[in-house]
């Protein structure tokens, strides 16, 4: 049997195989501990939720690359079950990473608007903090909607001055704006949505 060093491609192979392990290992302990920063700073919004995907993403190359390695190291044959360890274990750790990160993501990514009729329904609840909570529900892809605009409006009359706070929140939040508080405040938002549609007014704010 020839000797290792009369393979220098041999241990090469395997040198380069052994980085490309520890740096999987490292990678994962650095997705690890940096992970409450991440989540923290995607919360307060520095960073987008896509940065959840590089850690785990980069490990997956990194885990491709050593199976590559691996099947030109050893053929099919000769793999122990010692050799599978650190497959299950990029394997294991890859799903781990991938699931966690999608599920962080999914949480912090805006899903689909509720249905506006289904909101309707809770806008004239007896309870003043359904109302309210109803209308908080308004997100900002709704609020252009004409039928959305005539509920936020209908919540500016409502007599529960917690039912017209939620009201002015909403608007706003849509359009960076800030009302007078109490009952000028809620005049000036009376005032605003009869000028004009929501979507002409978020328009506006997008424009030079």
């Amino acid at each position: 049997m020839d000797a290792p060093r009369n393979h220098p491609e041999k241990i090469s192979l395997v040198f380069l195989k052994l980085v490309v392990y520890f740096s999987m290992i490292l990678c994962a302990a650095i997705i690890l501990l940096t992970r409450p920063y991440l989540v923290s700073s995607i919360r307060e919004a520095y960073l987008s939720p896509l940065w959840l995907f590089l850690g785990p993403l980069l490990f997956l190359v990194l885990f491709i690359g050593f199976l590559v390695l691996q099947s030109m190291e050893k053929s099919a044959l000769t793999i122990t079950l010692i050799d599978l360890l650190p497959v299950f274990f990029g394997i294991g750790l890859s799903v781990m990473l991938l699931h966690a990160a999608y599920r962080e993501y999914d949480v912090r990514t805006l899903k689909k608007p509720l249905d506006i009729d289904f909101i309707a329904q809770f806008t004239t609840h007896k309870d003043a903090r359904i109302r309210a909570l109803a209308i908080l529900a308004l997100s900002a892809s709704q609020f252009d909607d004409q039928y959305s605009s005539s509920l936020i409006h209908r919540a500016l009359l409502d007599k529960d001055p917690v039912v017209q706070q939620a009201a002015k929140s909403v608007i706003e939040e849509n359009l960076g704006i800030r009302f007078k508080n109490g009952a000028e405040g809620t005049k000036q938002a009376q005032d605003l949505m009869l000028d004009t549609y929501p979507s002409a007014l978020l328009t506006r704010k997008g424009s030079p």
